[in-house]
């Protein structure tokens, strides 16, 4: 079976979501968009990695500290 029809596996696709969510260059919304799956399929398979998890609050916490000023 494949996953949204591009002829992937779901673990090829969360691979794929992991991979391109290490890179740091786009956000929850531009990673679902890019993958076609939903914004809670990217937040779950990027919150099982533990390095991606530690990154993304990293990331949070900025964005906050840096809006708040």
């Amino acid at each position: 079976m494949t996953w949204a029809g591009m002829g992937l596996s779901g673990v090829e696709l969360f691979e794929e979501i992991r991979r391109d969510a290490r890179r740091g260059d786009a956000g929850v919304r531009e990673l679902a968009r890019r993958h076609g799956v939903h914004r809670r399929t990217v937040w779950a398979r990027t919150f099982t990695d533990p390095r991606l998890r530690a990154a993304i609050i990293d990331r949070l916490t900025f964005a906050r500290s840096a809006t708040a000023h």
